[in-house]
């Protein structure tokens, strides 16, 4: 069963992020299951990594500063708390929102960095998909996809997949998650 939590709405709409998009990059990344993990590491619905949650403790310290803490010279980040709807949810939406302003407001370049990492992608530089992993390429083209297919579509209280043909339907019920 797919479920989209009403959080990612207000989230997406409370940072001025577009809220057909921030679903379906849930859709992609988790196909709406809040334990989904990923072999790199990646957990929850928005599928955010370590690594981000780091830089979204330095983005944004009074919301996400406390879930990394520095030991011994290490970092170590909750991941768990990812696993939490409401958390995933804004951490994700966080991530998103300050790679929109990172590459002021391309969400083709966002959504790149969102998951093959920011490092790949240059700020003052065109986008060039196909230099991309071949998964981050995939990633854009199926988010692209969903948006194309719902464009008409008033978001429902139901989730996209429900307005997707069958086929297309059961290619985003992965179950484990996406990145």
């Amino acid at each position: 069963a797919f479920w989209v939590d009403p959080g990612i709405r207000s989230e997406a709409r409370r940072l001025n992020l577009p809220v057909r998009m921030s679903v379906a990059m849930m859709v992609v990344e988790s196909n709406g299951n809040p334990k989904a993990t990923s072999p790199k590491g990646a957990c929850g619905l928005m599928q955010v990594t370590p690594i981000t949650m780091e830089e979204l403790a330095e983005y944004d310290p009074k919301r996400f500063g406390k879930y990394v803490t520095k030991v011994n010279g290490r970092t170590r980040v909750n991941i768990d708390a990812l696993s939490d709807p409401k958390t995933g949810i804004e951490a994700g939406m966080a991530a998103l929102k300050m790679y929109m302003d990172r590459y002021d407001g391309d969400a083709e370049k966002a959504l790149a960095a969102y998951n093959g990492g920011p490092a790949r992608v240059k700020f003052n530089k065109p986008l060039i998909l196909a230099a991309m992993p071949p998964e981050t390429q995939q990633y854009v083209a199926d988010i692209r996809e969903i948006l194309k297919k719902t464009q008409k579509l008033e978001l429902p209280r139901a989730s996209l997949l429900h307005f997707l043909p069958p086929a297309d339907a059961r290619k985003y019920r992965r179950g484990k998650g996406g990145s």
